[in-house]
């Protein structure tokens, strides 16, 4: 079992810079500092993750290598493979997270094409949002990265 001092969780924001869903991500890793884990935050509105590529995993230097188009989605798909938890955070939009969100859930499918390389991360979620929304959006990334291998525990999904 690893030490808590070398824990490394990130948060996925999904949502505005410095909106709610921005705070809520912001509380839950300084709470994880205050016990010792690493954490970073990554705005999903600060990178171009637009096109789809291909992910190669160099097995040898245990990293990955996106297939350049001009995306900066190598840059976060190396922080999610070093993490050992990631929580995502979205405001719901429609009843189904953000479209920033949605569309970084797409581009982590190279990761289970190259063998389920999140297999075994832990996941956690924060939505926010209006009424029966919540719950889909909650639904719609819980489903995913479960079928990616990752494992959300108990209280796992505000």
């Amino acid at each position: 079992m690893k030490d808590v001092n070398d824990i490394y969780i990130i948060g996925i924001n999904g949502g505005k810079k410095g909106g709610r869903v921005s705070g809520y991500l912001k509380t839950c890793l300084n709470e994880a500092e205050k016990l010792g884990v690493k954490t970073k935050l990554i705005n999903l509105s600060d990178y171009n993750i637009s096109s789809i590529a291909k992910v190669a995993h160099d097995p040898e230097n245990d990293s990955l290598k996106e297939v350049s188009n001009g995306s900066d989605m190598e840059a976060i798909l190396e922080e999610v493979y070093k993490a050992d938890g990631i929580i995502f955070g979205s405001p719901v939009h429609w009843f189904a997270p953000s479209s920033e969100m949605k569309l970084f859930i797409d581009r982590l499918t190279p990761l289970e094409n190259s063998g389920f390389l999140l297999e075994g991360k832990v996941s956690g979620f924060i939505v926010y949002g209006n009424e029966a929304g919540k719950m889909n959006a909650l639904m719609q990334l819980a489903a995913v990265t479960n079928h990616m291998g990752m494992f959300s525990p108990h209280y796992a999904m505000i």
